[in-house]
């Protein structure tokens, strides 16, 4: 019949077609939908059984979970992703309040699922609030909660009212970002002090007595404050330890800003067998009890900012950390007129790329009255401190001329033998003078405390002053196995560039030639210097640039070179860096 209607026919007779018409579409959508359905079954992925499925699915909600494009991506695809996700509650436990009707959504299709609750929104109108106090009145199914208090009116009495026991919660997280008028305090009452899966605890702008059921078998523990203030200190130094005692199988230690007093009586050491990572902030004195109070695995990561009122006050927390019982192959030294940063390294790091900041031990001491002095004597102690024997490389920075010559020698007592590159950052002129044959302190020659072993031939480009077939011979020199060098900042005024090329041409002599050379951002250095450089070092790498030099001074320079032309030249940096570390060849 519908086949003989037109568009001119009766109305009536038109929309009979027209729903006849319609029941053969849906019936062959139908059939359509039925062989996709067969088809989609046919599919690999269709062989993962709904329980693995609905753990795949989780994962997508968790690189994700502060977006909601995930629904679409696995309940918009076929009838049976649909159904699996709406089978297992756990796919909607991780509700986004940015999303309002999704976040009311995911409630209700999480069931009784453990939720992770994370807000960190700056915007908070109040149907957000109606569905955060919602979801934060089941405390019982709370398993992690993350929580970023900027309105403390608003927020901080959601917090307050919980309550109840947290039987489930294994992570708690909370942050007061908003507020900078000192910590916010956590009643007793918080959680009903029962959380008896809890693990890992982060507190940022928050306090918590020391003493509460919560601080009990953690594995993580951070508590930071954004400035100390004495006033909100009430605990003392043997209650923080009690609360560490509760904590056996701890494995990550964050205090900042937090440490109380000194503890005056004896008592046993903490043991914190299962330490992995140490980081402490605050001030020497405190810094240092904390840590004469702790014993933990030699292994474990420590990251400590001290203050003091001098360079000598901050001088403990070198001993305090154990120095002495690290043997490092990388060391990294920062230093301005009051502060010196210490990063140890138990592998050789290439201190020319970037990613080489996780560093085994970082010691970070600032002072509040400046001293080049004590720039020398914090320079010695960490040096002399230090077991340097197994040292490969060394980095060292700058801003000042604070480090002589006689600490430089001073410093390598040792011998350093298996020093292999240093890269020093700024212009200590006392390192430069330390390089060559005459060394001169006060007028007095310095040698090596140990001659340097000789060394074997190499296959390598002849340089000039290391002429082919010249024997070996026992070396006479500071930082005998040094082969790469790396200059950033230096200013090569004339004298020093003539003392530095006359001390490399003597490495040369004595058969400890550099291999490579790198200069960086340094001032008074031309092309021609660089080029005369090149005909000492097989391998020199110059960024190119010219800077440094008075109006006068370049035009002089522009008139010199009027006649020549340099050409091109091609530079390789540490080509061979890593190669001669852990060779056959040592040095003893």
């Amino acid at each position: 019949m519908a086949d003989q209607v037109t568009a001119f026919s009766e109305p009536g007779v038109v929309e009979k077609a027209q729903q006849e018409l319609d029941q053969h579409i849906r019936h062959h959508f139908a059939q359509i939908s039925a062989l996709q359905t067969r088809r989609n079954a046919l599919a690999p992925i269709s062989r993962l059984p709904p329980e693995v499925l609905s753990r795949v699915f989780l994962c997508l909600v968790l690189s994700d979970s502060y977006s909601v494009r995930w629904t679409r991506e696995i309940s918009h695809v076929c009838r049976q992703w649909r159904a699996v996700a709406l089978e297992f509650p756990w796919v909607w436990s991780y509700p986004s309040f940015r999303h309002l009707d999704w976040a009311e959504e995911m409630l209700e299709r999480s069931k009784s699922a453990l939720l992770t609750i994370k807000f960190h929104e700056v915007y908070t109108p109040p149907r957000m609030i109606d569905l955060l106090t919602r979801a934060l009145s089941q405390v019982s199914r709370l398993g992690e909660l993350d929580f970023d208090v900027k309105d403390r009116l608003a927020q901080l009495g959601l917090l307050v009212n919980m309550t109840d026991p947290a039987p489930f919660l294994h992570t708690l997280h909370l942050e007061a970002t908003g507020h900078y008028g000192g910590p916010l305090s956590l009643p007793a009452t918080f959680l009903g002090g029962d959380t008896p899966r809890l693990r890992r605890v982060d507190l940022t702008g928050f306090a918590m007595a020391w003493d509460s059921p919560l601080l009990r078998n953690l594995t993580r523990l951070r508590v930071v404050h954004f400035a100390r203030q004495e006033s909100t200190l009430s605990m003392t130094m043997n209650e923080l330890l009690d609360a560490l005692d509760h904590m056996p199988l701890l494995e990550s230690l964050e205090l900042k800003n937090i440490l109380p007093p000194i503890a005056v009586q004896a008592r046993p050491r903490v043991l914190l067998a299962h330490l992995e990572s140490l980081e402490l902030a605050d001030n020497v004195e405190e810094c240092c009890g904390i840590l004469s109070q702790m014993t933990y695995p030699s292994s474990a990561k420590v990251h400590v900012a001290c203050f003091g009122e001098k360079a000598s006050s901050c001088h403990p927390i070198f001993s305090a950390c154990n120095i002495a019982g690290r043997s490092p192959r990388s060391l990294e030294i920062g230093m301005t007129h009051s502060r010196v940063i210490v990063r140890l390294w138990m592998r050789t790091v290439d201190f020319q790329g970037t990613a080489f900041r996780d560093s085994a031990l970082e010691i970070s001491a600032s002072w509040r009255l400046p001293s080049i002095d004590g720039n020398e004597s914090t320079f010695l102690l960490i040096c002399q401190t230090l077991p340097l024997n197994n040292l490969r490389a060394l980095s060292f920075l700058s801003d000042s001329h604070g480090i002589s010559t006689a600490a430089w020698i001073a410093s390598t007592v040792p011998n350093l033998p298996k020093l292999r590159a240093i890269k020093v950052v700024g212009s200590p002129v006392g390192f430069l003078k330390s390089l060559g044959e005459d060394v001169v302190v006060s007028g007095v020659k310095q040698t090596p405390a140990i001659a340097a072993v000789v060394r074997k031939s190499v296959e390598r480009r002849v340089s000039r002053r290391n002429q082919a077939g010249a024997a070996a011979v026992t070396g006479g020199l500071f930082f005998p196995a040094l082969r790469h060098l790396c200059l950033c900042g230096m200013n090569f005024e004339e004298a020093t560039l003539e003392q530095f090329g006359e001390a490399i041409m003597e490495r040369c002599h004595w058969n400890q030639e550099l291999f490579s050379l790198t200069l960086q951002r340094c001032e008074h250095l031309t092309e021609e210097d660089v080029r005369g450089l090149k005909e000492i070092v097989s391998s020199v790498e110059w960024d190119g640039l010219e800077i440094g030099f008075t109006d006068s001074e370049e035009e002089e320079e522009e008139e010199y070179n009027a006649d020549y032309d340099y050409g091109d030249y091609h530079h390789y940096m540490f080509d061979n860096y890593y190669d001669d570390y852990d060779s056959d060849f040592d040095y003893m």
